[in-house]
């Protein structure tokens, strides 16, 4: 006993149920390998990385897990990246091992820690997504600012083409010929004037996409400024009964940029009454929680899918058929209220309606005054 005790560096008094409180205690999951890969202690966060008891773990090889599992290191201690097999699915962990020897540095086993990187891999899988977004931003904006010189100058040909043809077919008999053929020609670049005027749109909406703000910004009353939004965005409102404003008592300013505050809530309004059908409700209420202002746009219509309630502020992203939206309108509006220091969120439920939350902060005394204009 006593040279076995020597020999292996295994002391009798060796704090052993506090060492198993501590190891316990740990988040990540720990395993203790004999040198075949064997696990001969397990702690519970394996257990609970795995799905299955710590107890029931034991004397089970390792590879039925991590199909290719660390050898001992040459040198003190290693780390990986691994794919952990678990019953409810694959877990991306990381692995750090460490070899364990004993008092004449012969192997006699090895420690493997598991750490959970899902969450990692997400904000890594996200911030990829966003260099991309952003690299996206940059290309559309260079390609919306080459498109809109032509398009313009098409758009103004357009124009003075169709007051020539107007000038001349005022000069002609109505009952020549010439006349029907004319009015066959406007109708043309009438329909031209509207396919041009629908790519002048979607550069403006790339274009304000990729370049946000920039707009004087000062103390803003919402209510004012929603009371503007339904007039404009009537025309789109091709069904339900109106809009229903809700103004609740003592909503304070914000600051920001009017014309971007308006365009925020125009786009939430004309989506809200692209959902509804019949007699169905939208509803734009206004209230104080806090020191914030909350703007609800809500309306009683198809709802979205919840697969789909995560992708609704991606740029390009959008449930309509091709050719009825570009897909950038709400992404467009959640840059601005995050760059006025707001949230934008949307809660729904299929079949049952849509809910879009803003909140800004409430204006300051400073942000008030005359100075911060």
């Amino acid at each position: 006993v006593a040279w076995g005790v020597y020999h292996h560096g295994y002391s009798l008094l060796a704090p052993g149920d506090f060492a198993s409180e501590i190891l316990e205690t740990l988040p990540d999951g720990v395993a203790l390998l004999r040198l075949d890969g064997r696990i001969h202690r397990a702690n519970d966060g394996l257990g609970r990385l795995i799905g299955i008891p710590p107890r029931r773990l034991e004397q089970r090889r390792i590879d039925e897990w991590l199909p290719d599992p660390p050898c001992a290191p040459e040198g003190d201690r290693a780390e990986h990246e691994a794919s952990l097999l678990t019953p409810k699915g694959v877990i991306p962990v990381s692995v750090s091992s460490a070899s364990l020897r004993d008092k004449q540095g012969e192997a006699i086993g090895l420690v493997l820690v598991l750490r959970d990187l899902r969450e990692v891999t997400g904000l890594r899988s996200r911030l990829v997504t966003s260099g991309r977004l952003a690299a996206v931003g940059q290309l559309a904006a260079g390609i919306a600012h080459e498109i809109n010189t032509p398009i313009a100058s098409v758009h103004a040909n357009l124009g003075s083409l169709r007051d020539l043809l107007d000038g001349i077919a005022a000069k002609l008999p109505a009952a020549e010929p010439a006349a029907e053929a004319f009015g066959e020609a406007k109708e043309l670049i009438d329909e031209s004037l509207e396919g041009v005027q629908r790519v002048a749109a979607i550069v403006r909406d790339v274009k304000s996409f990729s370049h946000a703000g920039g707009g004087e910004r000062r103390a803003v009353d919402l209510a004012e400024l929603l009371d503007a939004v339904p007039p404009v965005a009537a025309p789109q409102l091709r069904y339900g009964g109106g809009v229903d404003r809700r103004c609740g008592a003592g909503v304070p300013p914000v600051f920001g940029d009017p014309q971007e505050l308006k365009q925020v809530f125009l786009n939430l309004v004309i989506n809200a009454g692209q959902a509804v059908r019949g007699d169905q409700a939208i509803r734009l209420v206004t209230k104080r929680e806090g020191e914030r202002a909350v703007v609800l746009v809500e309306d009683e219509g198809c709802g979205i899918p919840p697969e789909l309630l995560d992708s609704v502020f991606d740029p390009f992203f959008t449930t309509k058929r091709v050719g009825e939206g570009t897909g950038l309108g709400l992404s467009i509006a959640y840059e601005i209220v995050r760059h006025h220091g707001g949230t934008l969120s949307v809660s729904s439920e299929a079949g049952r309606g849509t809910r879009f939350r803003v909140e800004l902060p409430a204006a300051s005394e400073t942000d008030a005054s005359p100075a911060a204009r």
